[in-house]
């Protein structure tokens, strides 16, 4: 295999299209999951935070919505591989935000567990499976978020910037 350079990519990433989170063990809220059917009405008829454990606490349609203004607002100004987590965590803590929310966005954006799902190449071959951050993932479906920000890490060619593809 070629060198290549691990490279981190966040997108803007429709809730409906993660994959339903499975085999969750903690806490009971996560456990029971959310069927298609609850999971279609929630898009239609969001809900708020339910406080029954840190992951309903809050808000994800709001953390989310600051997370995809921050991935907008620092991207535009043409951050890419580790500057661009660097620029992203300056954006973070230049927001000011507290408590709840804060911890929420930082999760999303600079965490060390962001809500993955696997690279490019296994989206194109229908596998979509998550590295990190199905809790956060199953929260959002269960309150009705309609986008939030998702991170995949690619491998790039170290010669010609490529995407490596299998």
């Amino acid at each position: 295999m070629t060198d290549y350079i691990e490279q981190w990519f966040y997108d803007i990433t429709p809730v409906r299209r993660l994959p339903t989170p499975d085999e969750l063990e903690r806490p009971d809220c996560m456990v029971r999951g959310i069927s298609g059917l609850r999971r279609a009405w929630r898009q239609r008829r969001p809900t708020g935070p339910k406080l029954c454990c840190w992951y309903h606490d809050g808000s994800w349609e709001d953390a989310s919505q600051i997370a995809i203004g921050l991935v907008e607002e620092v991207t535009t100004a043409g951050h890419s591989g580790e500057d661009l987590i660097d620029a992203m965590r300056d954006a973070v803590r230049g927001r000011g935000l507290l408590g709840w929310t804060d911890k929420a966005v930082r999760s999303l954006l600079v965490g060390g567990e962001p809500i993955c799902i696997g690279s490019t190449a296994d989206w194109n071959n229908g596998e979509r499976y998550y590295v990190g951050g199905r809790h956060r993932a199953l929260a959002m479906m269960q309150q009705g978020v309609r986008r939030t920000v998702t991170m995949r890490l690619e491998l790039l060619d170290s010669d010609t910037g490529d995407l490596i593809r299998d």
